[in-house]
């Protein structure tokens, strides 16, 4: 009877064990979530709503939390038209080196301007910006009003984007373009367009790896 109750007692032992050991595995395997991750590392951020990515190549892994309000047009206020639109995490696979960058929208003595700024150090490591917004003319002395903001979008998109987009193609860099569209209600708006790269030159050069270069054997 004692033998059997000792093995009795050492199978609840092993059991036992073996259920806390999935349990730690469980927490071990929660804690290393890359969004979750990368959400408390933002610390005070305020992060809802934004869209969890991540990317992985040879040299680095990159994550970041896009705004989601960037899918669609994004009012500003005129006071305070700041507004973050991504935190992007870089981590050089080979080095183990984390940078942190917040990109977003910033008023720029009276310009709107997109800004990325290292957050370890808080350096500005870049900012464009937008230039003016131009409104169309039917005349010199008289503005083209719409009847609604789509339709100066639309007209823009007509007019405008075509010739900045063959500008993006030929350099594969994003632009920003102003356009001010009044309605005939007499509403006015300053409206901030980025026009990203098309051509199939632009998007397969992301896929091109940084050869060193080819051997052909004669």
């Amino acid at each position: 009877m004692t033998c059997l109750h000792r093995r009795s007692a050492w199978v609840s032992c092993l059991v036992i064990g073996l259920f806390s050991f999935v349990v730690l595995c469980s927490c071990n395997t929660a804690t290393k979530d890359p969004k979750q991750e990368f959400v408390r590392s933002l610390q005070s951020a305020n992060v809802q709503g934004y869209l969890f990515s991540s990317k992985e190549d040879e040299d680095k892994l990159t994550v970041a939390l896009t705004n989601g309000a960037v899918r669609k047009l994004m009012p500003l206020d005129k006071a305070a038209p700041n507004v973050v639109l991504q935190y992007t995490r870089i981590k050089d696979k080979r080095t183990d080196a984390t940078r942190t960058y917040r990109t977003e929208v910033v008023g720029k003595e009276s310009a709107i301007a997109l800004q990325v700024t290292d957050l370890a150090s808080n350096k500005v490591v870049s900012q464009e910006t937008f230039p003016a917004p131009v409104r169309g003319k039917k005349s010199p002395a008289v503005g083209e009003t719409f009847d609604s903001l789509d339709a100066c979008l639309k007209n823009f998109d007509c007019t405008q984007r075509p010739a900045l987009q063959c500008q993006a193609n030929s350099t594969c860099k994003v632009l920003q373009a102003g356009v001010d569209c009044c309605l005939n209600d007499g509403q006015c708006f300053s409206v901030l367009e980025v026009v990203r790269p098309t051509s199939l030159r632009c998007q397969v050069q992301e896929f091109i790896p940084n050869l060193e270069g080819l051997v052909f054997k004669q």
